[in-house]
């Protein structure tokens, strides 16, 4: 499972999916800072549609566990 909304999902979500034998993992943004700084699961980053094009972005995906 692949997530890109917010809020991330609950820790019983993700115990669900593990159960189920599933993997989760965020795209958390653009590997960018913020200021203010982005809350819980987007730490580190921007959203990937506040970022502008270019060769140097760096996308954060990130393995969510309960």
């Amino acid at each position: 499972m692949v997530n890109e909304v917010y809020p991330e999902p609950t820790g019983e979500e993700l115990n669900k999916l593990i159960t189920q034998g599933n993997r989760a993992y965020h795209i958390v943004g653009i590997n960018a800072d913020a200021y203010p700084p982005f809350p819980k699961a987007y730490k580190g980053g921007i959203p990937c549609c506040a970022a502008r094009l270019s060769d140097e972005m760096d996308v954060i995906i990130r393995k969510i566990t309960p």
